[in-house]
């Protein structure tokens, strides 16, 4: 055989061989799913499901807010996770890193009642800031939001952005807060400029006309 046949012979079957790998043989995935609620405690009797590229893949019973699903993919499948429990509202998420963290928005607390909601994105705090820093700003809001229903008797709710709701406006339609704290700049929590609502109100006409408008988020 001539040399040239051997080496086109040889990059074929490499091709192949990629081919296979990457679309035939499967990939082993495990990704450890932590839920808890508002307070940060952790979530009874929840069911996590995988999904890989919108097909369930499998199913797992967590046990004290933790489940660790497993299940052979294929490789580079966009992985989302699915958790629902009694009692609270179904939480979706998709599979980013190990651990993921779900945090379960209880579905008493989804009325027109809530005083105090503390939104955040902590994705985008831990690409600007670290892991670290992220992590210790969750322990820190759960603090916050602890202290709020402890002290001052005010029902409040942490929200993270892309854990339990898409955008400030699905969060704020939901829970309806009478008070709102964003953790974070335009960069961590996008926002717009609106003119402020005070312009026309009797009485605040001079708020006004010192702060023209208004940050709301998106």
């Amino acid at each position: 055989m001539r040399v040239e046949y051997a080496v086109i012979a040889l990059v074929v079957i490499a091709a192949a061989s990629y081919y296979v790998f990457q679309n035939v043989v499967p990939e082993e995935v495990a990704v450890t799913v932590i839920l808890t609620d508002s307070l940060n405690k952790p979530v009874e009797n929840a069911t996590v499901q995988l999904f890989a590229d919108d097909k369930k893949v499998g199913e797992y019973a967590a046990a004290g807010g933790r489940a660790v699903v497993r299940a052979a993919v294929k490789r580079g499948a966009l992985l989302m996770v699915r958790a629902e429990a009694p009692g609270f509202i179904t939480a979706r998420s998709a599979v980013r890193r190990d651990p993921l963290r779900l945090v379960m928005q209880q579905e008493t607390t989804v009325r027109h009642e809530t005083d105090f909601v503390i939104l955040t994105d902590l994705g985008a705090v831990e690409r600007k800031y670290g892991a670290a820093f992220s992590s210790e700003l969750r322990k820190k809001i759960f603090e916050l939001a602890y202290a709020a229903e402890s002290n001052d008797r005010l029902e409040s709710a942490v929200v993270f952005l892309g854990e339990n709701y898409s955008s400030v406006g699905d969060a704020l339609s939901a829970l309806s807060p009478s008070y709102l704290l964003i953790v974070g700049g335009p960069r961590i929590v996008p926002f717009g400029e609106q003119e402020t609502p005070l312009k026309n109100a009797a009485g605040f006409g001079f708020i006004a006309l010192q702060d023209s408008t208004v940050m709301v988020g998106h």
